[in-house]
């Protein structure tokens, strides 16, 4: 089988989805998403498609969580 290869763009939406996967923890969808200051709906939309994610829902939820934006956007999280 020939090597697939992910662009930039798909490395940093798959990073973004695994950090919100891992924030998310036990929380609910919808607990997540009043946490951004969204819908249930719209958080499923942000996980299938983080590129959409905004500096301002990104910054609620770094600001929720503690951690920095740019750590949340360049950086894959782990847990303490």
């Amino acid at each position: 089988m020939p090597k697939v290869y992910l662009t930039e763009t798909q490395k940093e939406n798959d990073l973004i989805k695994q950090n919100l996967i891992l924030l998310q923890g036990g929380l609910s969808c919808t607990q997540m998403g009043k946490i951004m200051g969204i819908s249930k709906s719209t958080y499923l939309n942000r996980l299938k498609t983080p590129k959409r994610l905004t500096i301002e829902e990104a910054s609620r939820i770094c600001k929720h969580f503690h951690i920095s934006i740019s750590t949340f956007l360049t950086e894959k999280l782990t847990y303490k």
